[in-house]
């Protein structure tokens, strides 16, 4: 049987740092490409995680939560650059959630991620919390709803990816969010969310990992967060963690995760999957046709392309470096598949940038290169951007 998805495809809530990307017409020199082929025994080979993010944020800044007037609060249009206090281009102030708001007052929030259930349409902002995850119902934007906490571990990063699939047995779309963390022994929580919008709970702790600095999901429509690829199931990606690398783990059982392998010896920060059915499948291992890459935002070492179609045998197509490289941090891909817009963390204060985002070509997997570069009018870091439509936010 066939189960339509009814509502807005294309609603999703990204709380990340909103930048518009403008296309530059600024050219870099391509950059030689490697392969290294399959290796028959792979080792785990712990690497040492350098996150620049902690530089960015020092406990010392945590006063605990400001408090706001009725005024900040208040749902406002954008009108004349500003909406309420804050300045605007196009977008109207609807609510502001207080970090006091949460369960055990944290001082500080992380990432977050938005989620549409589709069995009724409402939609939800998860976010990762000082002292754990906390969901909030957002379907009345101006009126949002705290519906539960879940405690973990106490650090500043907390990060999350959502997972949405079809219960034939329950005639029911479920979901699960899957949260890391860097702090120690928080392993990856998986959160149920079927219950909404009456509560959450945590479903288990995976411990393949002890800490962890953030996850992706292939094979999902992220506007839906349910599988789009027949072909290729989703994929739990695991960046940052203690043991190195990256890790490959299975949603086959969405609460019961298993390893299916990993990638060491160059640490990732972030990753962008996708699935390439074009000519440039031709470029991956043979066999591989088509082609499910990665795309890992490696730090100093610069952004790296893996094939990752045998999750058991992992092959680097190329490492792309470029002029003013500071840490190459997460990117994102153009609605075509044929750039990836990518963000470096400390090129701004390394090497006195304004705001700078890359446009890379991918037409060629194993010779990526830098075709154009945005800068934006402040010094302004770029940290995580998404694609939707035409824009990067």
């Amino acid at each position: 049987m066939v189960h339509k998805i009814i509502g807005n495809k294309k609603k999703q809530l990204l709380g990340i740092l909103a930048v518009i990307v403008a296309v530059l017409a600024i050219a870099l020199p391509a950059q030689a490409s490697e392969y290294h082929p399959p290796q028959p025994n792979l080792q785990l080979t712990p690497t040492i995680e350098i996150n620049p993010d902690k530089d960015h944020h020092s406990d010392a800044e945590l006063d605990g939560p400001a408090s706001f007037s009725l005024l900040e609060m208040a749902a406002s249009t954008c009108s004349g650059g500003f909406a309420a206090e804050y300045p605007c281009q196009g977008i109207d102030f609807m609510s502001r959630v207080p970090l006091s708001s949460f369960t055990g007052n944290p001082l500080s929030a992380a990432n977050l991620w938005g989620y549409v259930d589709l069995d009724d349409n409402r939609e939800y902002a998860i976010i990762g919390l000082r002292n754990g995850t906390g969901v909030v119902d957002v379907t009345d934007p101006v009126n949002p709803v705290i519906v539960g906490h879940i405690a973990g571990v106490t650090s500043q990063w907390r990060e999350m990816k959502v997972y949405q699939f079809w219960n034939a047995s329950a005639s029911r779309w479920d979901a699960y969010a899957y949260v890391t963390t860097e702090g120690a022994g928080g392993g990856i929580q998986i959160i149920d969310l079927t219950q909404l919008p009456t509560s959450v709970s945590l479903a288990a702790t995976w411990t393949g990992v002890s800490t962890s600095h953030t996850d992706h999901i292939s094979n999902i429509d992220y506007s839906t967060n349910v599988s789009n690829n027949p072909s290729f199931p989703p994929i739990l990606y695991i960046s940052g963690s203690n043991l190195g690398g990256l890790r490959f783990i299975s949603l086959a059982n969405p609460t019961s995760l298993t390893s299916l392998g990993s990638i060491t010896g160059t640490y990732s920060h972030d990753t962008y999957a996708h699935v390439f059915t074009d000519s440039r499948a031709n470029q991956c291992a043979p066999g591989h046709n088509p082609c499910e890459v990665i795309f890992s935002f490696a730090g100093t070492p610069g952004l790296k392309i893996i094939d990752v179609t045998d999750k058991s045998a992992p092959v680097t197509l190329s490492t792309l470096t470029y002029a003013q490289l500071g840490y190459t941090h997460s990117g994102w891909i153009s609605s075509d598949g044929n750039y990836i817009f990518q963000h470096d963390e400390l090129d701004e204060q390394n090497s006195a940038l304004n705001s700078t985002i890359r446009t890379i070509n991918i037409s060629s997997l194993t010779a990526p290169t830098v075709s154009t570069i945005y800068t934006g009018p402040t010094t302004a870091i770029d940290h995580n951007g998404y694609t939707l439509g035409n824009k990067l936010y």
